[in-house]
């Protein structure tokens, strides 16, 4: 019992020694160094900076893509860039979805509906309506507004301007929902838009209009904020229920085209 006491008390006090070794050759190294700077003419030396790590900012996070729409919704007037084109794939697959959708809930009563492409552009939702269809369109660039068309139409299948979005635009982003859902009122609404644009408001005022939620497919498209399209049906029959899907593959941004604007503007105004 006295040997394991005495060991213990060794064993501290050699514990003790080294720190204080550690201790006093650190003061040593300090003074050294103030030494040199002071021989040198330098009264304080500079104290060693902390290590910071740079952080590199995200570009998946909610944070960034929540600046992205900030800076999309609060862009000036003559910066706005809506000729954002669909890439074909992604329009080929959500008109054929609609067209299912169609057909299992309107197909026994109509066999020929009407659609329409409120945003044509170069046509990448026009051109690939189905074979034999009843099909019309609008463009502002071609000086078609939709939003002052008043015809009817069963199917309005597009992607319409991202500053639809906005607040501060004169239809607003709900706004923009409520001119086609109580205006047109169409049967089948699909539209390309931002995924976070899908709230809870939007569904219940959706609803409030007649229309249901049956479909929402989301995807990934170079530059774009993460997106989808979605369908709704007005009057869906009861018990309906909605089908949520998403879409992996990263596909290619497509680029505005320029000879189809020029074609539509002789005068010489430059694409956004």
């Amino acid at each position: 019992m006295i040997a394991y006491l005495i060991l213990t008390a060794a064993a501290a006090i050699i514990i003790d020694l080294i720190r204080r070794q550690i201790d006093l050759n650190r003061e040593v190294a300090e003074l050294s160094t103030a030494l040199r700077f002071i021989t040198a003419g330098v009264k304080d030396p500079p104290k060693k900076k902390k290590e910071t790590i740079k952080k590199i900012p995200s570009t998946t996070g909610v944070s960034h893509f929540m600046s992205r729409m900030n800076a999309v919704q609060n862009r000036p007037e003559g910066a706005v860039n809506d000729e954002i084109l669909t890439p074909p794939e992604i329009a080929a697959q959500q008109i054929k979805d609609t067209e299912d959708i169609w057909n299992l809930q309107y197909g026994g009563d109509d066999l020929y509906p009407m659609w329409m492409d409120g945003f044509k552009n170069t046509g990448t939702y026009y051109n690939q309506f189905p074979e034999g269809v009843l099909k019309d369109y609008t463009e502002i660039i071609e000086g078609k507004d939709f939003f002052k068309h008043t015809r009817d139409y069963d199917i309005i299948c597009s992607n319409p301007p991202f500053s639809l979005m906005s607040t501060k635009k004169k239809y607003g982003f709900i706004g923009g929902w409520e001119t086609i859902a109580s205006i047109h009122k169409p049967k089948i609404i699909s539209l390309v838009t931002g995924k976070i644009s899908i709230s809870t408001v939007l569904i219940e005022r959706m609803a409030d209009w007649g229309y249901t939620l049956v479909l929402m497919n989301q995807f990934k498209v170079q530059e774009w904020v993460p997106s989808c399209y979605t369908i709704w049906v007005r009057d869906a029959e009861e018990g309906t229920e909605t089908i949520f899907r998403s879409d992996n593959k990263m596909y290619q941004k497509v680029a505005a085209c320029q000879e189809y604007h020029d074609f539509h503007h002789p005068d010489g105004d430059q694409m956004p």
